[in-house]
């Protein structure tokens, strides 16, 4: 009985061996059809990737050349253009130049005028000697609205060595000239900018040297000029303190009162590519 039962179970075994082998190889062939349409597909979507590549390049290089011939075509226009209008125009490198010239001279000016301002400020009398010019600083000091009240004209002289520690110029019998005092404006407004304007046909062009006479121009012309710089901008700004660009070798820094001609001036002059302080003017 138990070897029937043991036969039994055994080819029961067989029989669900059997179909799981046949479950197997139907997964198996499954399997390998799914590769099989898997790896076509690729092939497939390769061929046409790279179908596409070839066509793109083969598009790029031809969109190239016509590019290169619309580029050709319209740089020869250009430069019948640019030919055609440099004819008519008369800037040249040179006029450039001189712009950009005339630029950096303001901005040099300016730095100048500021550079003064803060030395009157902090009364360093080192620096103040170094921005005098060589042939001296003319300090001129006018009660042009009258004289016999308030004291008497002076027209004086300084070499850098003369200049006084203290920046105060002493006078016989007269006030002290207190060069710190001349500019309170500026001094005051010193982190502000300073606005410019340029007067080519206008200079005072001192002459005077230490040691030398007075050889002009003369104060009454000084202060005239003074006048007429004012009048040539009267219209343009009411700004004080105010710098005046006079053509390439001057320029000066004014607190002036244009109705009367009255206020300060300091002067400079260029000498060797660089500005020096040539005159200090109080009108009065």
């Amino acid at each position: 009985m138990f070897n029937k039962l043991y036969e039994s179970d055994n080819e029961n075994n067989h029989i669900k061996h059997g179909l799981v082998d046949d479950r197997e190889k139907q997964i198996m062939q499954e399997f390998k059809n799914t590769s099989v349409k898997h790896w076509s597909l690729i092939k497939y979507e390769v061929i046409v990737l790279l179908f596409c590549l070839v066509v793109g390049i083969s598009y790029a290089l031809e969109k190239g050349e016509f590019l290169k011939s619309i580029h050709s075509i319209l740089s020869n226009n250009n430069s019948s253009i640019v030919k055609e209008e440099s004819k008519n125009e008369t800037v040249t490198d040179d006029d450039n130049k001189n712009s950009d010239k005339d630029n950096s001279t303001i901005v040099n000016e300016i730095d100048v005028a500021k550079k003064f301002i803060s030395i009157l400020n902090s009364k360093d009398i080192e620096s103040f000697k170094q921005m005098v010019s060589p042939s001296g600083l003319i300090v001129i000091r006018n009660f042009v609205s009258g004289n016999s009240a308030r004291g008497n004209d002076i027209r004086n002289i300084y070499s850098a060595e003369e200049i006084p520690e203290n920046l105060q110029l002493p006078i016989n019998d007269e006030e002290a000239i207190d060069m710190t005092k001349l500019f309170p404006t500026s001094i005051k407004n010193s982190s502000e900018e300073i606005q410019h304007l340029r007067i080519k046909e206008k200079n005072f062009n001192f002459k005077d040297t230490v040691n030398g006479a007075v050889l002009g121009p003369s104060t009454s012309e000084v202060w005239e000029l003074c006048g007429e710089i004012q009048r040539v901008t009267d219209n343009k700004t009411d700004s004080i303190p105010l710098i005046y660009i006079l053509g390439d070798d001057e320029f000066a820094l004014s607190e002036a009162e244009r109705d009367f001609n009255t206020g300060t001036w300091a002067v400079f002059e260029k000498v060797d590519n660089r500005f020096y302080l040539r005159a200090l003017l109080d009108f009065r």
